[in-house]
């Protein structure tokens, strides 16, 4: 396994402490903006509305997308060395290499 240094670990939450804030602000001004509509009347509450709720539907589906993250083979490779290998993966037994005969 290999250990991250702390000070990467601190940068990384940072960074996505710094997204989920922006993520708080757009969405509490969009809220905002849609209430403003409500009390002002002047036309455009139906706009604010949709684009409040398009965005708080779409957040969610954005914060699964980053963490999907694409995995290469070499990695997969090193996370499970027996992969790969015929008759070396832990937990087979020796009479299912022997065959059925």
């Amino acid at each position: 396994m290999m250990l991250v240094p702390l000070s990467i670990m601190v940068a990384v939450a940072l960074a996505v402490a710094a997204v989920a804030a922006v993520a708080v602000v757009v969405l509490l001004a969009l809220v905002v903006w849609f209430g403003a509509e409500l009390i002002t009347g002047s036309g455009q509450a139906g706009l604010a509305e949709r684009v409040a709720g398009t965005a708080q539907a779409l957040w969610p589906l954005a914060v699964v997308l980053s963490c999907c993250r694409p995995v290469r083979a070499s990695a997969i490779r090193s996370r499970n060395p027996w992969r790969g290998r015929p008759g070396r993966e832990p937990g087979l037994a020796r009479s299912h290499l022997a065959g059925d005969g």
